[in-house]
């Protein structure tokens, strides 16, 4: 019955979320109880942002809680406007966010959960999200991020602990130094010289802005962006590289995130260039419902059984 209950409130929330429409006045606070979360399960089914917790994001320029430029700063933002400062990650421009184990990372690579992406200039929406099957959708408005408005969203995390910040892995605009990924606190990670190889472009380090970041270190692998490199590359590709060899464009949605896909003609963006990734999912309704019913046959097959093993 525990399991049976716990997959019947996964599919209240998943259904309530669905029906609850955003309040139309937005709250200039973070308020951590709005959020109605549900655990990230590989599937079909795309979460709202009402219901994925711990959610932060940079914006481009960098600003604190109250809207002021503030480099180096993230900001925790509820679903409903609502936004809190998050870590501070020192005095340089963020663009990029992660965790150290992002969740849902090799559901999104195995095409098992929606990816989530933001664009240069946000265009239709800061945040969009691709299905499984390869649609596209608005995933969260400017409104629903922050009530001061969203410039350019520039860096986002998800899944974390819900009024938390956990993005302890993140890149600088522009990657000075040569570095590409951050520990938090400081501690150089990836080099911009391994993703140029990575990418098998080894001339082209100088020129590479990591500016999108997924991490799922157990295995030393990352989802990522760069800027865009005149001639080369238009900003649009996402790669995945475990630490070693060459990276390999994300597929993802039922075609490959590479140069030739036309982000701006199937999203409807004003950009190519991605600047933000993440990963959404939960089992679909009736998929959840289908466990359910199984489980409850189950039961009712193995009353049957003992029953019968009493006459």
């Amino acid at each position: 019955m525990k399991n049976t209950t716990q997959v019947w409130t996964l599919l209240a929330s998943v259904v309530g979320g669905a029906l609850i429409g955003m309040p139309a006045a937005q709250a200039a606070s973070y308020n951590s109880s709005f959020v109605t979360p549900v655990n990230p399960i590989p599937g079909a089914g795309i979460p709202t942002p009402k219901q994925v917790p711990g959610k932060e994001y940079v914006d481009s320029p960098n600003k604190d809680q109250n809207g002021a430029a503030n480099a180096g700063q993230s900001l925790l933002w509820d679903g409903n406007g609502g936004v809190a400062n998050g870590n501070d990650f020192g005095d340089q421009e963020v663009d990029a966010l992660a965790n150290h184990a992002d969740a849902l990372f090799y559901a999104v690579i195995h095409n098992q959960a929606a990816l989530l992406f933001s664009t240069e200039g946000d265009g239709r929406a800061p945040i969009l999200s691709e299905s499984i099957t390869g649609a596209g959708a608005i995933w969260a408005t400017a409104a629903q991020i922050d009530a001061n408005g969203v410039n350019d969203l520039d860096g986002l995390e998800v899944w974390g602990p819900e009024g938390v910040p956990d993005s302890d892995r993140y890149s600088l605009v522009g990657d000075p130094n040569g570095i590409s990924v951050y520990a938090l606190g400081g501690t150089p990670l990836i080099t911009t010289s391994q993703i140029a190889a990575a990418i098998g472009r080894p001339e082209l380090e100088s020129q590479i802005d990591l500016d999108a970041l997924m991490v799922y270190e157990p295995l030393s692998t990352i989802l990522f962006s760069i800027r865009p490199i005149d001639n080369v590359f238009d900003g649009g590709e996402i790669w995945t590289w475990n630490g070693v060899g060459a990276a390999q464009f994300l597929n993802h949605g039922g075609h490959l995130w590479n140069t030739a896909f036309d982000v701006r003609g199937t999203f409807g963006t004003t950009s190519e260039n991605v600047d933000g990734l993440e990963a959404v999912a939960t089992p679909e309704p009736m998929t959840i419902l289908g466990v359910a019913t199984s489980l409850g046959f189950g039961t009712f097959f193995k009353r049957q059984k003992q029953n019968s093993s009493k006459k």
